[in-house]
């Protein structure tokens, strides 16, 4: 169903994975934070897809500039190579993150600790009787309206769609598509406040199967 949000760890998702486990080197655990890993099915075949933020700047932006799918101003890609998960981009293409990286992993390890005693993270608002959701899973394609959509619509790759009975109607759906002309899935998204004080985005989350290719993407209002 689209829009299932996930509370707790459950078959298809486990929260806080060791970093050791997930990543292939020391600068993905310098720049990302490991939320989780989603099960993702693909025609049959499943697929653990690591769910992963990465510590942005003091303004919330990622990359330097925009340098296509890999990495730009509030999107990257990271990859399955040689078993774990690594960036696609270079150190040189990522904004300095020296101002939040102590007080993003200080705080993110904090709700682990909490997370792995209580298996839940407690929501910000007193009046909720449920747990902050760890992750939401989107299904459906969004559309050119959306506030994130503009942040990228010049850089990654996508495709339009005609709403059906709207055809003349200026809003579209779109699917980003890799370089290589693959289409990416759409898993859903995160909300950064829930697993550290600093990331306050929400951030979404698209996969595409033939390369192991995550594509995360940063969305401020």
């Amino acid at each position: 169903m689209d829009g299932y949000k996930i509370f707790e760890n459950c078959d298809q998702y486990t929260a806080f994975p060791e970093a050791d486990d997930v990543f292939a080197s020391d600068f993905e655990k310098d720049n990302l934070l490991p939320f989780g890993m989603l099960q993702v099915d693909v025609g049959g075949i499943v697929h653990d897809v690591l769910i992963a933020a990465p510590i942005a700047d003091d303004e919330g932006m990622i990359g330097r500039q925009n340098v296509g799918e890999h990495c730009g101003g509030t999107w990257l890609t990271y990859s399955i190579q040689g078993g774990k998960w690594a960036l696609d981009c270079r150190a040189d293409e990522l904004l300095p993150f020296d101002i939040n990286r102590a007080a993003a992993k200080e705080s993110f390890q904090t709700r682990k600790a909490y997370f792995i005693q209580n298996n839940f993270i407690p929501s910000r608002d007193p009046k909720s009787e449920e747990g902050a959701p760890l992750f939401e899973i989107r299904k459906e394609k969004p559309t050119t309206y959306e506030n994130w959509f503009g942040n990228i619509r010049d850089d990654v790759k996508h495709k339009l769609e005609d709403m059906p009975g709207r055809e003349e109607d200026v809003k579209k759906r779109f699917s980003l598509v890799s370089d290589d002309g693959h289409e990416y899935l759409r898993l859903g998204l995160a909300y950064g406040g829930v697993y550290t004080d600093v990331l306050i985005p929400i951030i979404h989350f698209y996969y595409e199967p033939e390369s192991k290719r995550v594509l995360v993407i940063h969305e401020f209002f």
